[in-house]
């Protein structure tokens, strides 16, 4: 059941991110995005937030979380804007994958088995092939990539630190503090923009659609991670990569389609035999 999650979630993770690389403005996409599912979400995060009990340590690790959630939305909107979503999108989601099975082994008390470690290697192999770092190595090629790393990092930490906050609040209710703190960290940019009319007149029906993919995403993410342990679903949710990799080169017709398809085989490889003896 957490390996159907995960993959389910890695598609709609993927559909989400097309969207926005596809956007007229991006942080007014994203800003649309949260603010309308803040709206959708705002009856049930009413009625739970009277049970909501946060001590000190939970509070700090709330804080820690939407701290990192900031950082990783402007290193996505950074990304978008200068690379390719099919380059852009493996580094970001594949340095990650790296970082939370280690860190989570480290603090968490999770294990990998040896063929866990080597489908985990399998898929950073794959995910860094994919980015084909030495065919193309311009300028805004070598700044995306940095900041994808910069996101993968983002990720790693929010990751963590919303694996210990599942233990004072719903799944829904981090989505619903996420939320929150999108829409004001993107408030300004959005209104600055001067696109909210045009994104709105252009994209309303996929901004609507994505209201309800980027919670839902994440939503069924934490439900799997209360069926498994951690250092073992983020890697697996890297599926997320060859689906993001395939909408790119199918729909925004990017380059070095071959060479990053074969990429997507190991990084499949390396996810069924993570998900199956790690």
């Amino acid at each position: 059941m957490a390996f159907m999650l995960v993959i389910f979630s890695g598609l709609i993770h993927s559909l989400w991110n097309l969207f926005v690389k596809q956007s007229v403005s991006k942080i007014t996409f994203l800003w649309s995005i949260h603010l309308v599912s803040f709206i959708l979400l705002l009856p049930y995060f009413l009625l739970e937030l009277p049970n909501l009990q946060l001590d000190g340590f939970g509070i700090l690790l709330l804080m820690g979380s939407m701290t990192f959630q900031v950082f990783y939305v402007f290193t996505l909107i950074t990304g978008y804007t200068i690379g390719e979503l099919s380059l852009v999108y493996p580094v970001l989601r594949g340095s990650a994958a790296l970082l939370v099975p280690i860190t989570s082994i480290l603090f968490f008390g999770d294990q990998l088995s040896i063929l866990g470690w080597v489908g985990l290697l399998l898929i950073l192999i794959g995910v860094f092939s994919m980015g084909n770092v030495n065919l193309q190595m311009g300028k805004k090629v070598k700044l995306s990539i940095l900041i994808a790393l910069a996101g993968g990092v983002s990720i790693a930490g929010y990751t963590l630190s919303d694996k210990v906050l599942l233990e004072y609040m719903s799944p829904i209710m981090i989505i619903q503090f996420q939320n929150f703190i999108y829409s004001i960290a993107l408030l300004w940019g959005s209104f600055n923009s001067k696109q909210l009319k045009e994104e709105w007149t252009t994209n309303w029906k996929i901004i609507l659609l994505g209201s309800l993919f980027v919670p839902g995403a994440y939503v069924l993410f934490l439900f799997a991670l209360q069926l498994a342990q951690v250092s073992q679903l983020a890697p697996m949710r890297e599926i997320s990569i060859v689906f993001g990799t395939l909408l790119g080169l199918l729909f925004l017709k990017e380059r070095q389609g071959i060479g990053k398809l074969v990429a997507s085989c190991i990084i499949v490889i390396g996810i069924i035999v993570l998900g199956l003896f790690g």
